[in-house]
């Protein structure tokens, strides 16, 4: 589903310095994955999933906050200089407000822009990190949150699960 009045399923949020092609082509591929269903073209472009990238979707930089809004869920493409970009910073903090699910794409080849993780995660300011990245171990749900509770603690390979935009308890 759509946020609630939404227009979008996904926001995708990256730099333009480094995450630009890549953010294209996975944009591509999650609409080859999930294509629209109907008999006629219109039909299906209707009910296809709608995904916001910045070089399809934006009309006003000004309303970057609003488009956070207007989506179920925001992706985070980390690379180089993402938490540096006052645009990202700003995407990054609507979905942090608005307590919008985030998922955590972090691209680890420096010929592409990214970078060792810890790297990455150290531009981001000091008031985001806690919001944003939980430490290994960290569950991403809490026991009382999941039916029968038999795996809170759902450990993540790369020792970061993606932030739900909420307090995270604390």
């Amino acid at each position: 589903h759509t946020a609630p009045g939404g227009k979008y399923h996904l926001f995708l949020s990256h730099t333009w310095a480094t995450g630009q092609d890549q953010v294209a082509l996975m944009k591509r591929r999650l609409l080859a994955l999930m294509p629209g269903r109907g008999r006629t073209a219109e039909a299906r472009q209707r009910s296809a999933p709608k995904i916001f990238r910045d070089v399809d979707d934006l009309q006003d930089t000004d309303a970057l906050e609003g488009y956070v809004a207007s989506s179920a869920c925001v992706l985070i493409f980390l690379t180089r200089g993402y938490f540096l970009s006052p645009a990202c910073l700003r995407e990054a903090r609507a979905a942090v407000q608005a307590n919008k699910p985030l998922i955590i794409v972090h691209e680890a080849d420096t010929t592409k822009g990214g970078g060792p993780l810890a790297e990455l995660i150290a531009e981001c300011p000091a008031d985001l990190v806690r919001l944003i990245f939980r430490p290994r171990g960290e569950p991403l749900l809490e026991e009382k949150e999941m039916e029968g509770g038999s795996d809170a603690h759902g450990d993540q390979a790369d020792g970061i699960g993606a932030g739900d935009g909420g307090d995270g308890g604390d």
